[in-house]
């Protein structure tokens, strides 16, 4: 399904947030009624959802603050058809993902990425099996950033990602990390992009 929904972004320059933007776009196009589902359940809850990662996210803040780590924190938007994707390969109900609530704490340096990561994990249980360390090691597309799941509040699930700000600006920017892929079609400075007018508008 994923194959022939949108292109393999791997092999093209796209920022990060028009990828996810196309993806949308194409999942809303090929199949409306799922679209409409999954739009609709994210809105149904998003009053509380919202409210929810505030306070979340305010706790953190704070704990950071007093420890001395230097990270900003903040909500995480979700993507409908990341969503739906995670719902066919997991097999899950919308109710049952990890990510419906999601924080992306964004850290100056490396070592505060694993101090946030200490802190969040001291104030709150995470779920082993939801870890994943891509700043050690990294994705074969240069990708680098901390995911876990823990407990907030009331037993709810919620996703965290942990990442410098330069690799946030990165992913921001290009959805990946600038490196030979694919073959060597694509080197690391050989392609120097331009900026496009009528998206930028």
């Amino acid at each position: 399904m994923h194959q022939y929904l949108c292109p393999p972004w791997q092999t093209v320059w796209v920022s990060g947030q028009l990828k996810w933007e196309l993806e949308d776009y194409c999942f809303r196009y090929l199949h409306p009624a799922e679209y409409k589902r999954i739009a609709k359940l994210l809105h149904e809850r998003r009053i509380d959802r919202e409210h929810y990662i505030e306070e979340f996210v305010g706790g953190l803040r704070k704990s950071m603050k007093e420890e001395g780590v230097k990270a900003e924190v903040y909500g995480r938007p979700k993507h409908i058809y990341s969503i739906w994707r995670k719902m066919q390969k997991k097999h899950l109900a919308f109710d049952e993902l990890f990510d419906v609530r999601a924080v992306r704490i964004v850290a100056e340096r490396l070592q505060d990425c694993y101090a946030a990561l200490g802190i969040v994990h001291t104030h709150y249980r995470h779920m082993p099996d939801e870890f994943d360390d891509y700043v050690a090691n990294p994705k074969p597309n240069g990708y680098q950033s901390i995911h876990t799941v823990v407990l907030g509040p009331g037993g709810k699930p919620v996703e965290i990602q942990i990442r410098t700000k330069t690799d946030a600006r990165r992913v921001r920017a290009w959805g990946c990390r600038p490196l030979e892929v694919q073959r060597g079609h694509l080197r690391r400075g050989a392609f120097r992009p331009r900026r496009s007018h009528r998206l930028a508008a």
